[in-house]
């Protein structure tokens, strides 16, 4: 089910859950549901850090090598990450993945959760 202010089901739901009554409830949410407060995509995120991988290497005098930068960009998430790391070296990495994934100040909320 989606973030659907009109659906009468998940209207419903919301209200339940906002009177306590949804004890039973279980949540099954999607790798985008964070996206809404702020929080990258994990796509979004390699790009961030693919992008500083290659000024990394400007700052150091290294020639960036772009086929890298680009099977990077297009592999899975798992090993993009981990040739990142190796690239980046842990604590760059560590560091910068820290700054992208703060977590903003103020959270939006769905508008739907907000009218109730």
């Amino acid at each position: 089910m989606s973030w659907d202010n009109k659906n009468d089901n998940f209207l419903q739901l919301l209200k339940k859950l906002a009177e306590g009554d949804g004890k039973d409830f279980v949540a099954i949410l999607g790798a985008g549901v964070s996206k809404n407060s702020g929080l990258p995509l994990w796509a979004e995120l390699r790009s961030e850090l693919c992008d500083l991988l290659e000024q990394h290497w400007k700052d150091i005098g290294k020639d960036a090598d772009t086929d890298l930068i680009e099977r990077i960009r297009k592999k899975d998430l798992w090993d993009a990450f981990s040739d990142l790391r190796r690239e980046l070296g842990e604590n760059i990495s560590r560091t910068h993945m820290s700054v992208f994934l703060q977590h903003p100040v103020t959270t939006r909320r769905p508008t739907v959760i907000c009218g109730i």
